[in-house]
């Protein structure tokens, strides 16, 4: 009987995506191998669990046999994979997947790709390309966007970009008690000489 069930796309993909998030990759793998007619739903789950728990290469190579296999990625997937980028500090890998999502697929990317690429970029220092890709959005920024700017600025000690960027999340959402807290940490730190 668990083997059927097992078989499930529905209940084999909410078992990826359980064991993905609890950090047994394995046990997500093998909920996935046993899934008898995989679509996009359990590919995305593994995908998701491998960007999750750091494992980009897995993710990738997911995502290379799941185009192989024929089945196009959503806007949901490219998120999987942008998420693996983010978390390796893949930043030109990110770009060619996000070029890849609106040149090969057509799709129009989300604030939340967006903010994948800004994230990456400004983890890796590149405070000042990710502030310009903020500024050069199709769309306004989100509170949260800026918020991870700042967070990027907290890291590396930029205590003006910083203060600009929690102005920014602040006039959007005046309540984002995040933005308070960071700012007070960068210049705290400078403040002390930290």
């Amino acid at each position: 009987m668990e083997l059927e069930l097992d078989r499930d796309v529905v209940l084999g993909s909410a078992l990826v995506t359980m064991h993905g998030k609890c950090g047994n990759l394995g046990a997500a793998r093998r909920a996935f191998d046993r899934i008898e007619r995989r679509n996009l739903v359990s590919w995305t789950a593994m995908i998701a669990a491998l960007a999750e728990n750091g494992d980009r290469e897995g993710a990738w190579d997911l995502f290379r046999a799941m185009e192989l296999e024929g089945i196009e990625p959503d806007e949901v997937c490219f998120m999987g994979v942008l998420a693996a980028c983010k978390n390796a500090g893949e930043i030109q890998s990110g770009f060619e997947y996000f070029q890849s999502m609106t040149e090969d697929y057509s799709m129009d990317p989300s604030p939340g790709h967006y903010t994948f690429l800004i994230d990456l970029l400004a983890r890796s220092g590149k405070l000042e390309l990710a502030e310009d890709l903020i500024r050069g959005m199709p769309f306004e920024p989100q509170a949260w966007t800026w918020t991870s700017l700042l967070g990027a600025c907290k890291i590396h000690w930029d205590e003006r970009r910083g203060a600009m960027a929690a102005q920014r999340a602040l006039v959007i959402d005046p309540r984002r008690t995040a933005a308070y807290v960071i700012l007070s940490d960068i210049c705290g730190k400078n403040s002390v000489g930290v």
